[in-house]
């Protein structure tokens, strides 16, 4: 399934050790829906947890800048998840003190922040320490403040994402991409660039699936790539696990207006799962096809529809069925892909 992967990470004795990864996802047996690849993606942007500097109480700044940019730029700071988890996050405490005794200008950098855990100094947990907070502090300014940590989702803003690159696409078919030209008698380099930028011809199976992904991913100093890879794919894994044991509940409701319809509710999902068994779900036989639907962005409910070719095998039986099948063959799908990482 994975070939290719190309590997490398930082050695920075006093910073978070970045590392980056590239691999290929092959599928010539187009058993990977671009759904599958996308749930990677999407859950490593949605669900990672990581921790950011918050509960910022200023006591004191004479600089030129505002408290509001202080603030800002202090909860983009990325803090090393895995020394948080050496702590108890909850008892951490952040102060900076700073005063500008020197006859010039300095700089004030995440460096100069002090981590206690209950009172008593521990390392500084941000990732990098020479990140910039402020500079131009003129003689005789101060800056004192104290926050803490606090844990959230990376969904929720971009000081919880664990990557700076986290992308996905597919393998150009070069062959293909040159005949096109040669039709079109392209012979000018610049319009030849701008075609190739703009007509994303790539390698196709024979149902039209990609037959190559590339997958890109980046840290940005909270957690390795590597950790964050097999998190999000553990994460898929219990969430497909945990939609095998609701389908037997009273989750399956026949649709009022269409006989050959049985809806599967979900409660908070997003469509990362909905495009998942949508697409996995209408590779089967009974099924004309499957959509999904979130009614509503507030309500946390996503509606799976099985649309049946006919109306007798439109039964309960045959939707927990259909959906057995598909989660078994997706978590197998997952696992064989965290094998090669």
């Amino acid at each position: 399934m994975i070939s290719d992967i190309e590997y490398s990470i930082e050695s920075n004795p006093n910073d978070f050790n970045d590392d980056k990864m590239r691999f290929k996802i092959n599928n010539v047996d187009e058993r990977i829906q671009i759904s599958f690849v996308n749930s990677i993606r999407r859950t490593i942007e949605e669900s990672m947890e990581a921790y950011n500097l918050s509960d910022i109480d200023i006591k004191e700044n004479d600089t030129i800048f505002h408290d509001d940019l202080l603030i800002q730029r202090l909860n983009l700071f990325p803090i090393n998840y895995n020394k948080v988890l050496q702590h108890k996050s909850e008892n951490i405490t952040i102060k900076l003190d700073i005063e500008n005794k020197k006859d010039y200008p300095i700089v004030v950098k995440s460096k100069d922040l002090k981590f206690y855990e209950n009172d008593k100094e521990i390392d500084n947990l941000i990732s990098y320490e020479n990140i910039i907070l402020v500079q131009n502090i003129s003689p005789g300014q101060k800056i004192q403040l104290v926050c803490q940590l606090h844990k959230d989702f990376s969904n929720v803003h971009a000081a919880y994402k664990h990557t700076c690159k986290n992308l996905y696409h597919f393998e150009i078919d070069e062959n293909l991409v040159n005949t096109k030209i040669k039709e079109e008698n392209i012979t000018d380099e610049k319009e030849i660039v701008h075609y190739k930028m703009n007509n994303h011809l790539y390698k196709k199976t024979k149902l039209g699936l990609p037959e190559t992904y590339i997958y890109e991913l980046e840290s940005n100093g909270v957690i390795s790539v590597k950790e964050s890879l097999k998190i999000a794919i553990e994460e898929l894994i219990l969430k497909i696990e945990s939609i095998v044991s609701i389908s037997e509940t009273d989750k399956l409701k026949k649709s009022l207006d269409n006989p050959l319809i049985t809806i599967f509710e979900l409660e908070n999902e997003t469509h990362t799962i909905g495009n998942l068994l949508s697409q996995y779900c209408s590779m089967n036989k009974l099924l004309e096809g499957c959509t999904y639907l979130v009614p509503h962005p507030l309500d946390n409910i996503l509606l799976v529809k099985f649309n049946f070719i006919e109306e007798k095998n439109n039964t309960n039986e045959n939707c927990i069925l259909i959906l057995k099948e598909t989660c078994d063959e997706l978590i197998k799908l997952y696992k064989e892909f965290l094998g090669h990482f």
